[in-house]
């Protein structure tokens, strides 16, 4: 099943009489949603963004000066947009929006007589 086919059975559940009665599933439910609706908006800007420099490339080829700076420029944003969604993707496991705590102790005995 795909993100866009989920978010819609998701959104199914929420509007169902019983939905808040297990408050806990209802906002597990609710996250994931969030989330895959959150994907889907960043894909789909992404995509336009993709179609405006693919116009304006077509311009720049037909001699258009301005056009071929746009397309430079919105190929840049692009990239970075992208490598940034690749990151979180990478980061986006079960766990990895939850806060970290690490504490490194030291085994050398620090204020000891040497």
């Amino acid at each position: 099943m795909g993100k866009g086919a989920r978010a819609a059975e998701l959104e199914t559940l929420t509007v169902a009489g019983n939905f808040w009665q297990d408050q806990e599933k209802a906002q597990t439910i609710l996250k994931e949603r969030s989330g895959l609706v959150a994907t889907i908006n960043q894909w789909k800007k992404h995509q336009r963004g993709l179609d405006d420099a693919t116009v304006f490339m077509e311009m720049a080829e037909a001699g258009d000066a301005e056009a071929a700076t746009e397309v430079d420029q919105q190929v840049v944003q692009l990239e970075k947009e992208v490598s940034q969604a690749e990151l979180e993707r990478m980061l986006g496991g079960e766990h990895d929006a939850g806060n970290v705590v690490h504490r490194l102790t030291s085994s050398l005995g620090l204020g000891a007589a040497p």
